[in-house]
């Protein structure tokens, strides 16, 4: 093969052999440079249609906007005799919008797809029979539901499917958040339609006419819904901000009173006050599409403009690649020329140059030495990069310590070389915590630092390198180190046994582990042995333990064993009353008066000298089948307290407590105690589940018997504001994981406030939980809530405490 090439190569000059390679060289310059320019443009043609497609998109969106509203005003003038005024103003502005339309439309049909053009010409045909409609709405000859199906069919709906077809193509968050709004704003305004008719009607309301006005609020919160998983942080901030302004309640609790006249003749709305509070509520819905908008427009501009600027760097770094290919290719015209008869020889030779040779090469001052030495050196550099390639592919970028990558290949390497050791899998103890009081920033510095901290660790052991430790990062809060000598396993434990902390900024930050063990063998991979230490260690953080070997049968027996345990235990404290109550104290938070106390259920071993927290055996408990024989104790003990300390109680209690027999239950029992069904809160835990019917029965059936309803936890579960409104709680308790971080996170106590305020609108009494220091309990009070709970306040308590406590107050 090579005699054949050097054969072909003879027959040409060295020119033309030359000419060839520098012609070749700068024509795939000029391909590539010419190419990448080529797609530049196109590029930018792409998104130059995408910023059309969307300002023509605004454009609709403003005339869906101008004719929902004169579908609304058409209602009120048909169905309630409104002044018409307003309407020939909404009309007016239409009709210049509409005219703005025609104006684009030619350049759109240019440009659009056969589908758009269909969907305009309909569109071009419906606006034509506007002006009819308009004089039947004036001269009284068309009803409001007529209104309503011409305006939605004809117009609106066509508007919307454009906007759909213009913006299909475009794969983008920021448009699906766009047209989801769109068609949510739609929905709503449709729905408000429906209502005025509804209202308008001379005949009673019926079940069928309600249904069809709620499935429009299903509609649009389906679209919203969507649009929250698109649309940026900051439009749904603002967002959600309207739940907390009058229009939206007002609107609201309308619709409430519109629902309580199913079956009769809808009277006692005001048309004038609900029209007022429409357009308040759709110019709140307007700037937060604007403000969509505005972020959408604004990435697409972005974007073109570094295309553009992409575009101009290209063609001024056009001529720099062509000089140096002319630079190059005079370097390689002369090299050639002065050695290619060496080069020829050396190619000759079929056996790779013994080392003697390569010497040989290496220090001689000739054309073909200098070719060898470059190449040796190109390839010195090119082995250098791929390791600086491999230990940055092996290294985790956040603490600068070996990754899971690295591990796997140390550990392959002591098992081929027959070496045993130990696996220690290790997980920061309440690192979630960290991030979520702190933020991401001060988490990264924890994980750093931990990092340092378990280098510095492994480094104490042994100076040895063949006794070395080693510690890895596997991911997020977990380490994992390496141990090649038995010896030091116990001292290792030890030292990974303490708390260190971590300090940055003046704050003082604890670090613990909880870790597993698993030795190797050579029987199991090195992902398997892996596996094992972090069995070991979820074992560890369930038992609550702070390490734990890996013991393939013993973990699972031993899991079994303690649940079969606590069943026991749980049945023995049934049958020997080792269940108690404890109380902690709820105060009004404008005076710190104790109003209330929550009752918590106890748990004491059989000697009655170890008190056992609900953490332990609760779910077991649940498990087993015991609940509702659990909660009908805690009901009965409390009661009995009730007469000693005339204390009004918070009752916890799960769905699966919510049923007749529970009802008649706790009215039985404050019968038989004396006690005003108005001193008993029944908290629930917020749950979707609670909004079936079956549950929101049972929990009307509890508030007419005259106990109060509370919302426990609310804020980090289930969380959707429709809850307050169907089950119309007494009170909601927010959740501890809002208050406790809420004099250091500032997005935690703008969440805080706009519960509040929703809750406050809707006359919700809120407690704010885990209020566990004076700088907690004075943001709380400075926000408006009614009630505080935590340490800061009291701690849990027996009834003979609370009997102390009131005799020493008095």
């Amino acid at each position: 093969m090579i005699r054949f090439i050097l054969y072909f190569l003879i027959r040409f000059s060295v020119k033309i052999k030359v000419a060839f390679l520098i012609i070749f060289l700068i024509s795939g310059v000029l391909f590539w440079n010419v190419s990448y320019l080529e797609s530049s443009l196109d590029e930018n043609a792409k998104t130059q249609k995408v910023l059309f497609a969307f300002d023509t998109a605004q454009k609709v969106n403003t005339i869906l906007f101008s004719l929902q509203k004169e579908r609304t005003y058409s209602v009120a003038i048909a169905e309630h005799g409104q002044d018409i005024k307003r309407l020939n103003i909404i009309r007016k502005e239409t009709d210049k919008l509409l005219l703005q339309f025609s104006s684009c439309r030619k350049k759109l049909e240019e440009i659009s797809s056969q589908k758009i053009n269909n969907k305009i010409i309909l569109l071009t045909n419906e606006i034509s029979t506007l002006s009819v409609i308009r004089k039947d709405v004036d001269e009284e000859r068309i009803e409001g539901d007529e209104i309503v199906r011409y305006y939605t069919d004809s117009l609106i709906k066509h508007f919307i499917d454009l906007i759909a077809l213009m913006t299909a193509r475009i794969e983008s968050n920021d448009f699906n958040a766009y047209f989801n709004l769109i068609s949510a704003i739609e929905y709503t305004s449709l729905q408000q339609a429906l209502v005025q008719v509804a209202v308008g009607r001379e005949e009673e309301f019926d079940q069928l006419w309600y249904d069809l006005i709620t499935t429009q609020d299903a509609k649009s919160q389906t679209y919203l819904d969507r649009f929250k998983t698109f649309a940026e942080p900051s439009v749904i901030r603002s967002y959600y901000k309207i739940y907390s302004r009058p229009s939206f309640i007002h609107l609201n609790q309308m619709l409430e009173e519109l629902k309580s006249q199913v079956g009769h003749k809808v009277e006692g709305i005001d048309i004038e006050e609900w029209l007022h509070y429409y357009d308040d509520y759709m110019q709140n819905v307007k700037e937060v599409e604007k403000l969509n908008s505005d972020v959408v427009k604004a990435k697409i501009e972005k974007q073109i403009k570094t295309e553009k600027e992409a575009f101009k760097r290209s063609i001024a770094l056009l001529f720099f690649p062509l000089i140096i290919a002319f630079i190059i290719a005079w370097f390689i015209f002369f090299d050639i020329k002065q050695s290619l008869h060496t080069l020829l020889e050396f190619l000759k030779d079929k056996e790779a140059p013994k080392r003697k040779d390569q010497v040989l090469l290496m220090q001689s001052s000739s054309e073909l030495g200098t070719i060898y030495k470059t190449l040796f050196d190109f390839n010195q550099k090119i082995n250098e990069q791929i390791e600086i390639i491999k230990e940055t592919y092996e290294l985790d970028q956040l603490t600068e310590i070996p990754n899971r990558i690295k591990l796997l290949n140390e550990m392959a390497k002591m098992q081929a070389a027959g070496n045993n050791f130990t696996v220690i899998y290790i997980d920061i103890h309440n690192f979630s915590h960290i991030n979520d009081s702190f933020g991401q920033d001060i988490g990264d510095f924890y994980l750093k630092a931990t990092a340092q901290i378990l280098k510095e660790l492994a480094g104490s052991l042994s100076s040895d390198r063949l006794l070395e430790t080693s510690v890895f990062r596997m991911g997020s809060d977990e380490f994992v180190v390496i141990c090649s000598h038995a010896a030091y396993i116990n001292l290792l434990i030890s030292k990974l046994k303490e708390v260190y902390i971590i300090e940055h900024d003046g704050i003082d930050m604890p670090l613990s582990f909880t870790f597993g063990i698993a030795n190797s063998d050579a029987i199991h991979s090195q992902a398997s042995l892996l596996s094992r230490a972090e069995i070991a260690s979820r074992y560890a953080i369930r038992t609550h333990k702070r390490f734990a070997y890996y013991d393939e049968n013993a973990l699972l027996e031993k899991r079994h064993k303690e649940n079969l345990e606590w069943v026991k235990k749980i049945a023995a404290a049934f049958s020997d009353g080792l269940f108690t109550v404890h109380f902690q104290p709820i105060a009004l938070t404008s005076t710190n008066e104790i109003v209330k106390y929550e009752v918590l259920i106890r748990m004491y071993d059989k000697d009655k000298e170890l008190m056992i927290s609900p953490v332990e055996f609760l779910g077991v408990l649940q498990n087993s089948g015991h609940e509702k024989e659990l909660t009908k104790l805690i009901i009965d003990q409390s009661f009995l307290s009730y007469e000693k300390c005339k204390i009004d109680l918070s009752i916890n209690m799960t769905k699966d407590d919510l049923d007749e027999d529970m009802v008649d239950y706790l009215i039985a029992k404050t019968n038989k105690h004396n006690i005003p069904p108005h001193a008993i809160i029944i908290e629930l835990v917020e749950s979707e589940e609670l909004l079936k019917e079956n549950y929101i029965t049972i929990i009307e059936e509890i508030k007419r018997a005259g106990f109060k309803v509370a919302i426990d936890d609310f804020g980090t579960g289930y969380s959707n504001f429709a809850y307050l409104t169907q089950i119309k709680p007494d009170f909601i308790k927010i959740d501890g994981s809002l208050i406790q971080g809420i004099d250091k996170n500032k997005q935690d106590r703008q969440v805080v406030e706009g519960i509040y305020n929703f809750a406050s609108n809707l006359g919700i009494e809120v407690v704010a939980e885990f209020v566990s220091s004076d700088a907690i309990y004075k943001i709380v009070k400075e926000i408006g809530i009614e009630y505080v709970q935590g340490y800061h306040i009291g701690h849990v308590m027996s009834c003979d405490e609370i009997l102390q406590l009131q005799e020493s107050r008095e």
